[in-house]
């Protein structure tokens, strides 16, 4: 019944996680930039985990909370970062495939810090991921939604995405492999608060604040562009505490490919009904070769 119920919050994570990229796509033109968009979006996020924390009355002020919650908030501010960046120039459906590689950094973190050993299944998983890579370049390239200057930077943001989204990921593996009590809304406000930090240090070294709180387009309300960055913040803290709560009775090996594959199943379904996105067919076989290297890769986590 526990592992019934840990599958349920894994699959709970994956579609939240799939909704929450749909909100980058609503939020373009809303926002001036990057910096713009971070700061409704931390804020919407600090919000609704100390919502959460007050619901399930957790306590959010222990130590460990800061351990994890900090560096977590960092890499959480630098993926949304790049990732809104990388929207403008590229397909839903083709950058969220992409990101999903971000399970490297799990299981090279299992190799390298827990000394465990490199299955057949993880090396046929990185030869597939490559093979992945290669087609969406291919499909990249004949793709007509990037300008020639933001071609030249588009595989630098989807890294750095990747990456960041990676590290953000073996958070709620780590907490749980040593926290007593699972508390991920607290962990979440300890998350936004490191954001919010990020954003404030922002404002004394650029003058970001006039724009984002005075400087507002007339045609664009303020609860208009409220809306995205607010439900994004509500999918993220429910994918983030449904996967934590699910890695206490079920094993990173199920719960990683099936939170992966739920998350690109949602993106596939939504940006092609929704969006009207289509994929060419370099960009069918990267995809269809991307989810065999995460089916691989994680299972053997």
């Amino acid at each position: 019944m526990a592992n019934t119920y840990g599958i349920i919050l894994v699959m709970v994570a994956g579609i939240s996680g799939g909704l929450f990229s749909l909100g980058y796509k609503n939020s373009l033109g809303l926002f001036t930039s990057s910096v713009h968009f971070l700061t409704y979006y931390s804020i919407s996020f600090f919000i609704v985990a100390w919502f959460g924390v007050f619901l399930f009355n957790e306590r959010s002020l222990q130590y460990d909370l800061l351990i994890y919650g900090i560096p977590n908030g960092i890499c959480m501010f630098l993926a949304v970062f790049f990732y809104f960046k990388l929207i403008k120039d590229t397909q839903l459906n083709t950058s969220w495939t992409v990101i999903q590689f971000n399970i490297i950094i799990p299981v090279l973190f299992s190799i390298i810090v827990f000394k465990e050993k490199l299955q057949l299944l993880t090396v046929i998983g990185f030869v597939l991921m490559v093979a992945a890579i290669l087609c969406f370049g291919k499909g990249k390239n004949k793709g007509k939604t990037s300008t020639e200057r933001s071609k030249k930077f588009i595989d630098v943001k989807l890294f750095l995405a990747t990456f960041f989204s990676g590290l953000v990921g073996t958070v709620p593996k780590l907490y749980n492999a040593q926290a007593s009590i699972i508390q991920p809304y607290a962990l979440g406000v300890a998350s936004s608060g490191a954001m919010l930090l990020i954003i404030l240090i922002l404002f004394s070294i650029r003058p970001y604040w006039n724009r984002v709180v005075f400087q507002h387009s007339p045609q664009i309300a303020r609860k208009t562009r409220i809306r995205p960055p607010l439900t994004m913040a509500i999918l993220q803290m429910i994918s983030m505490a449904s996967i934590t709560f699910a890695l206490s009775s079920v094993q990173g090996s199920i719960a990683f490919p099936v939170k992966s594959l739920m998350s690109l199943l949602t993106v596939y379904v939504t940006a092609f009904i929704f969006l009207k996105e289509s994929l060419n067919t370099w960009e069918i076989a990267g995809a269809l070769f991307s989810m065999a290297a995460i089916a691989c890769i994680t299972y053997t986590m």
